[in-house]
């Protein structure tokens, strides 16, 4: 199955009036998803302008170091998962 990352983004308070708040964007993305066969996987807790709730999936606690998006295009950080732990104040989560 193919994996899929999910960013949704209300700019205006018309927006969420008219239905695109941010939890109507992400059912509607998720379930778009899974209509098409993908995944949703997550997007980067880097890079966003306010604090977003992370979680990280719990397997990765063993690797010591993991590659994970830094917030723009093609921009990937190297980090051990505890730093991503204390930079984030990630939830770990079994998947």
């Amino acid at each position: 199955m193919q994996k899929a990352l999910v960013y949704c983004r209300v700019s205006t308070e018309e927006q969420a009036e008219r239905g695109y708040s941010l939890d109507a964007q992400e059912k509607l993305c998720q379930s778009f998803a899974i209509s098409s066969g993908y995944k949703v996987a997550g997007v980067s807790p880097f890079g966003m302008k306010q604090r977003l709730r992370v979680m990280i999936d719990a397997g990765l606690l063993a690797c010591d170091k993991v590659a994970i998006n830094g917030g723009k295009r093609g921009l990937m950080l190297i980090m051990s998962p505890a730093d991503i732990l204390k930079a984030t104040n990630a939830e770990p989560i079994e998947l």
